[in-house]
């Protein structure tokens, strides 16, 4: 038996058919019909009273579905990334990443990919080809400062930046992803090498005769001669030397502790201090016995000639020749390329490294070339550099290796009487070298 209940006004009907009652209706221009349960519609009143419950919810579920098809919420690189900075920072926060390296990711994220149509594009329809595009078009960019093409080091650290990105909106289940499209092998072949700007094989560092006369050039500040001279015995690089104080230097044992870095990015924006970039950096290293005696020439006379007082040991090494506006001594980052240079034509020798212009790190590289030119073993060329991975033997992480690095450092042959001044005199210091050393400066 077949009986209809008609509602022109909800375009629904009720009919009974197999001993069980359905709901008729018109929806898209087509006949449908919905089966009401047996237990829930026994006759004609009760199909009636359960369709005009059920239609109008079914309607507007129906709406609410249509709505959520119309705008879904796509997912997308800009969509994320207020989130992944917001991450960022907290990292920076539970000291799991360097304040450099954020600011260093965001600028690579906000300057090169959303300025790009990238950007935009659904995060699950970001494939290979889309990519090589992307990493073609950074090779075909010019960066703002020198119109030039961006070098392949450069490069690299943007997409290092967006591969960040992906690990972590992945891990943190941002976006679902069954794995990172910037790991695709197809993807990882567009990028360029890290070649420096002067060649893949060109290391430019300092002959040991032009740091002889780098050094002793009386036309050459104190502090910059002392400077060079620890760089270029040391490996340290410029953003350690700066930031070590005087409590970081043993002068009686000649060790000196690596522990933080000056870098020219800090959590203020400024330059600050913060903790080295890798664990590997944090090192104890023998001083070389040239730059031992010049840093105790330093301490005993040059720092209280510039600074107008004796040092305490919670000074910088090299401090700012302007005290802060409470008339402390402070740590800075002078333009140490700039005075290099300036050095280098002060003495007499070319600021150029087959025709690039030095920089302060060839400091730095002067020290590995020199070490490897002595035929020091790796593991401890590394720990001297604070490269040493987790994977290298006890005896080049503890302290028992400091007579073997020590020996390693002694390699390094210097003749500073080649100059045209007598290097580094020790002489007394204007007050006593201790904490309650006054401001003779007044």
């Amino acid at each position: 038996m077949k009986e209809k209940s008609p509602d022109v006004a909800n375009a629904w009907t009720v009919f009974e058919s197999g001993n069980q009652w359905h709901v008729r209706f018109k929806m898209g221009g087509k006949w449908k019909q919905h089966r009401i349960a047996r237990e829930v519609a026994r006759s004609h009143s009760e199909a009636v009273a359960y369709a005009q419950k059920w239609f109008p919810m079914f309607v507007e579920e129906m709406q609410r579905d249509n709505e959520t098809a119309q705008d879904p919420v796509v997912v997308t690189i800009r969509s994320l990334v207020p989130r992944w900075l917001a991450y960022l920072e907290n990292a920076v926060t539970r000291s799991e990443l360097a304040e450099a390296t954020r600011i260093l990711h965001a600028t690579a994220l906000k300057t090169h990919v959303l300025n790009h149509e990238l950007a935009d594009i659904p995060i699950e329809k970001i494939n290979t080809p889309i990519l090589r595009a992307w990493i073609r078009h950074l090779m075909e960019t010019t960066s703002g400062s020198t119109n030039k093409l961006l070098s392949g080091s450069r490069v690299r650290n943007i997409t290092s930046a967006l591969s960040a990105f992906f690990a972590d909106a992945m891990a943190e289940g941002w976006c679902d992803l069954p794995a990172s499209p910037m790991l695709n092998p197809a993807v990882r072949r567009q990028i360029p090498t890290g070649t420096p700007l002067w060649g893949k094989h060109c290391q430019p560092h300092l002959t040991r005769a032009q740091i002889e006369r780098l050094v002793t050039c009386s036309q050459v500040p104190e502090w910059r001669r002392v400077h060079h001279l620890f760089a270029a015995t040391s490996g340290l690089a410029q953003g350690e030397l700066f930031g070590l104080d005087w409590r970081d230097l043993n002068l009686e044992t000649g060790i000196v502790r690596v522990n933080k870095a000056l870098a020219l990015t800090s959590k203020t924006g400024r330059v600050g201090l913060q903790n080295p970039k890798t664990d590997n950096r944090v090192r104890d290293l023998p001083l070389h016995p040239l730059a031992l005696k010049a840093l105790k020439a330093w301490k005993a006379r040059g720092f209280a000639e510039l600074a107008g007082r004796a040092p305490l040991d919670s000074d910088p090494v090299f401090p700012s020749p302007r005290h802060n506006e409470r008339g402390e001594i402070v740590h800075w980052r002078p333009k140490m390329n700039e005075f290099l240079r300036e050095d280098l034509r002060a003495a007499g020798e070319s600021d150029l490294y087959e025709g690039w212009p030095l920089t302060a790190h060839a400091l730095r590289r002067s020290f590995a070339t020199w070490l490897l030119e002595a035929d020091v073993p790796d593991p401890l060329r590394k720990r001297l550099m604070g490269h040493a991975s987790a994977n290298v033997t006890d005896s080049a992480y503890s302290a028992k290796s400091i007579p073997k690095l020590r020996e390693a450092v002694e390699k390094i042959r210097l003749d500073l009487s080649v100059g045209d001044v007598v290097p580094f005199p020790v002489r007394p210091a204007v007050g006593v070298l201790n904490d309650e050393t006054t401001d003779s400066s007044g």
